[in-house]
């Protein structure tokens, strides 16, 4: 089972840090695969940089995918589009 983890964010960096270093310390299962996606929502501060920090910490892939359109809507559909796994969840 292939799970994706998506979190579509508009310039809250900090609390992004701070729930990518919970995620980090999410134990999976070895039979199961896991994909992180975090969606900049025309983010202006450092949230790029956050994911890119971070991602060493996390035992699964992490990446961050730009949406410079703003909106939730927009940003969600971008996470979906990026997406890979059969299960999807939202984290907002």
């Amino acid at each position: 089972m292939d799970l994706s983890i998506l979190i579509p964010t508009h310039n809250r960096a900090a609390v992004l840090r701070q729930t990518l270093v919970l995620l980090a310390k999410l134990d999976v299962p070895a039979e199961h695969r896991v994909e992180l996606i975090v969606v900049a929502n025309a983010c202006t501060d450092e949230t790029a940089q956050a994911v890119a920090e971070c991602a060493a910490q996390i035992p699964y892939p992490a990446r961050c995918a730009a949406e410079p359109q703003p909106g939730v809507a927009h940003a969600r559909n971008r996470a979906l589009a990026e997406a890979r796994g059969e299960i999807l969840f939202f984290l907002d």
